[in-house]
């Protein structure tokens, strides 16, 4: 009989075990790339050192991946993860083969494994633990990246841009923990909506503490994206209520973001050589002209097939940032093109820019209003931070940006919302199809 019962008692103990290394696996991930290895040296020095952070991420994910492969098959066997979809597996594969047109093919495959490592840990991870869990997780993450960006701002000068900087206007904005003040922009403005909802489903004086202390921390950054992104979002949130009381309402949502890009593109096409010479002029948005006018020259040069995944920016003097004619130092050497979807077009042309709006928009807004219109508590934060991520990635890149640590947070908001839908989908009497 004690034989009987112990092996009754296994399988619930083998999961718990389960669901405790895939939390960890997540948690050790998600500081890699949120928190980040490129950290402040103890001694005085006048600039952010890195000690090989995206090699120590890398390798952290590469060993996260297999050991949850593991538990995700402890749990679900040889089933297909249950968000990921066509679409998914069509962006990677297609991502994968841009690699061979790559005029750097080994540096292009090295970001591929970055960036695609990202949402394949997600996908698993979803189905081991459960998509609020997933999102638990990140939520301590961010609040764990406020804390140090204050504890590294009290310890380091080079926790704030110092007198070196290329751009005199970054002197004196703080950074914390991360390399620059946009990224803790982006970073503290995810943290601040999050908090945000969970203070109104539970007030408590922490969450109140942490929601003024990154309030704060951004707007000492300086970040005009990230601060206009927040402030939006917040209204967003705010409104989103009385526009899901519609038993439609996710619908009447989908239609709206469809007559806002039909508005789009027919304002472009009415006005689209004026307003591409206001916008790429070299000073207009931060600098962010002359970058946007390199991206749409070289979309137009490859409009099916883009450069190759990663191979845009920064790859070397044979990449398209060193060889366009109006490229200076600072345009020449940027990390990306500040614009997700231009970064995306430009870098796996136009069928790759729509596999991205489909998988990163198309598919977690139709999932997150429709789990939001069916009452889940979550539906409303995970539908703000779409419409954040939307935002943000006007002026930055976050969409395969595999060193952006909105990168992870964007997965994890497409895949929540997507197992969010799925959820309500599986109840009794429900006929959705959204996710």
């Amino acid at each position: 009989m004690q034989d009987a019962a112990a092996v009754a008692l296994r399988p619930s103990t083998a999961s718990s075990q389960v669901r405790v290394v895939a939390s960890l696996c997540l948690a050790a991930c998600a500081v890699s790339k949120i928190i980040g290895f490129d950290l402040p040296q103890t001694r005085l020095a006048t600039d952010l050192a890195t000690v090989g952070g995206e090699k120590i991420q890398l390798f952290i994910y590469l060993i996260a991946i297999p050991v949850l492969g593991l538990c995700f098959y402890q749990r679900r066997g040889l089933a297909f993860p249950s968000t990921a979809g066509v679409g998914f597996v069509a962006l990677i594969l297609f991502a994968a083969a841009s690699t061979t047109w790559s005029a750097y093919p080994q540096t292009s495959l090295l970001r591929f494994a970055q960036a695609f490592s990202v949402p394949i840990l997600i996908v698993l991870t979803v189905d081991v633990l459960g998509w609020r869990n997933v999102l638990t997780i990140l939520s301590a993450v961010l609040a764990l990246a406020v804390v140090l960006d204050y504890v590294f701002v009290a310890l380091f000068p080079a926790a704030k841009h110092l007198t070196d900087e290329i751009d005199p206007a970054l002197v004196g904005t703080w950074r914390g923990v991360h390399t620059h003040k946009n990224v803790a922009g982006g970073v503290l403005a995810a943290t601040i909506l999050i908090q945000i909802d969970l203070l109104r489903r539970r007030f408590s004086s922490g969450t109140l503490l942490l929601l003024i202390a990154a309030i704060f921390f951004l707007a000492m950054t300086a970040s005009k994206t990230s601060i206009a992104a927040a402030g939006f979002c917040v209204a967003v949130y705010i409104i989103l209520p009385a526009i899901y009381r519609a038993r439609a309402a996710h619908l009447l949502a989908s239609l709206v973001l469809i007559c806002v890009l039909t508005a789009c593109v027919a304002f472009i096409s009415a006005y689209g050589d004026e307003l591409l010479a206001w916008a790429t002029e070299r000073d207009r948005f931060t600098g962010r002209g002359l970058l946007w006018s390199m991206s749409l020259h070289h979309i137009w040069e490859q409009p099916l097939t883009g450069v190759g995944f990663g191979s845009f920016w920064r790859v070397g003097p044979a990449g398209p940032s060193f060889g366009f004619p109006m490229a200076d130092g600072w345009s020449a050497m940027a990390f990306n093109g500040h614009n997700g979807y231009l970064d995306a077009a430009a870098a796996l042309g136009l069928p790759g820019l729509f596999l991205v709006v489909t998988v990163y928009v198309v598919r977690p807004w139709r999932a997150a209003t429709a789990a939001l219109a069916a009452g889940v508590a979550e539906g409303r934060i995970l539908t703000t931070l779409i419409v954040f991520l939307l935002f943000h990635n006007l002026f930055e890149t976050s969409f395969l940006n595999g060193g952006s640590e909105l990168w992870f947070v964007a997965n994890v908001v497409t895949f929540c919302a997507i197992a969010a839908a799925k959820e309500v989908n599986s109840r009794p009497g429900s006929d959705r199809r959204a996710s």
